[in-house]
């Protein structure tokens, strides 16, 4: 038995309930809406048991052809995409799933995070429990990583939440129960000093989180880019369209030359 907090079948049927009344914001779409995704969620499990009988060897990335584009005569990707990121935030207090710092009122700075990445679980990209909402910093970081544990990979049911025990997985753990920080706030300045408490914490700290930190010294140790990344994330593009292909360029962009700064070793 765990001795920390790990997300039970009543609160996640409670969670999944409350998410059907918030699916869309328009609420004569909302049946429809969680109809649409329960298909795609089915349809990426048959991809994946067509690839896993050698039928396929590749499968169609279906997460980015709904995104772009429509579920039904009415409802586009990008409505859902919208609403599914308010409710979540909401549910995480507005706060990163993974460093807890504020997420900024805009989509684009508060990326849908694939927690077992889409790249190596394309089966898992509709799961409901696979999805949270992330920081642009964190979600550019931690990118297509795969955290959890070989046992994961090549499984056609999502792992129980009481089979995380080598990852932090912010929809079925508690942050206060891995994570102990401390940030301080200046005018000018803001530091945050993690420190993990538990296997899953220590890890979140090495792969991620510490290095959220150092780039966060880095940015307000330079205020010409801190006033530039703050004017930046004043506009929120349309998904899909080429100024959000160039945000998101841009945003690669630079913390792949902080990262360098940060860890000048790699």
């Amino acid at each position: 038995m765990a001795d920390y907090y790990v997300t039970d079948a009543r609160v996640m049927a409670a969670a999944l309930e409350k998410y059907k009344s918030k699916c869309h914001k328009t609420i004569k779409h909302r049946l429809r809406t969680f109809v649409a995704l329960s298909r795609l969620n089915k349809k990426a499990l048959r991809q994946f048991d067509d690839m896993q009988k050698g039928v396929i060897t590749e499968a169609p990335d279906l997460w980015k052809d709904f995104s772009n584009g429509k579920i039904g005569k009415s409802i586009t990707g990008t409505e859902v995409k919208s609403a599914f990121r308010a409710f979540i935030a909401s549910e995480q207090g507005n706060l990163c799933c993974y460093c807890q710092r504020w997420l900024l009122n805009n989509g684009n700075a508060k990326p849908i995070e694939h927690i077992l990445p889409r790249e190596s679980f394309k089966h898992f990209a509709f799961n409901f429990w696979n999805l949270a909402v992330a920081c642009v910093d964190c979600n550019g970081l931690k990118s297509a990583d795969v955290w959890g544990g070989g046992d994961k990979l090549n499984v056609r049911d999502y792992p129980a939440p009481s089979s995380f025990t080598e990852m932090y997985h912010p929809r079925f753990h508690r942050f206060k129960d891995h994570v102990r920080f401390v940030r301080v706030q200046t005018n000018e300045h803001n530091i945050t000093l993690y420190r993990g408490i538990t296997n899953q914490g220590r890890k979140l700290c090495r792969d991620l989180l510490q290095d959220i930190a150092a780039k966060e010294v880095l940015i307000n140790g330079n205020p010409r880019i801190k006033s530039s990344l703050a004017t930046i994330n004043q506009f929120e593009p349309e998904e899909g369209s080429a100024l959000e292909k160039a945000f998101l360029e841009l945003q690669e962009a630079f913390s792949a030359a902080a990262m360098k700064l940060v860890r000048p070793k790699d």
